[in-house]
């Protein structure tokens, strides 16, 4: 084996721990930037799943509040036919100004 074997098989080795180490520097980055992207992923995941929450609490409030709404109109309106009937009664068979069917506004 000459000089020259020698050389360029120091150079050879050279050249392939400085690629591997370039190729595991690469390897490292990629593992690094999934890991964060896994992060990222969770950490919206949460996010999103905190806000479902919310609104599905938002929503069952909102519709707590319409069904209270809706009972308290139905009974201000029977309340007020009832008056109606009975102030009609009291002041006789006068000029009919409104006729109230008999069917709900809702």
């Amino acid at each position: 084996m000459g000089i020259e074997t020698l050389v360029q098989d120091f150079q050879n080795k050279i050249l392939r721990e400085e690629w591997e180490g370039r190729v595991k520097g690469i390897l490292m980055q990629a593992n690094d930037r999934e890991v964060k992207e896994e992060e990222q992923r969770l950490a919206y995941e949460k996010k999103y799943e905190t806000w479902k929450d919310q609104n599905e609490k938002r929503h069952s409030n909102l519709d707590m509040q319409l069904e209270k709404l809706k009972n308290s109109f139905r009974d201000t309106e029977f309340a007020l036919k009832y008056d109606l009937k009975a102030v009609q009664e009291k002041m006789g068979s006068g000029p009919k100004v409104c006729q109230l069917s008999q069917t709900s506004l809702i």
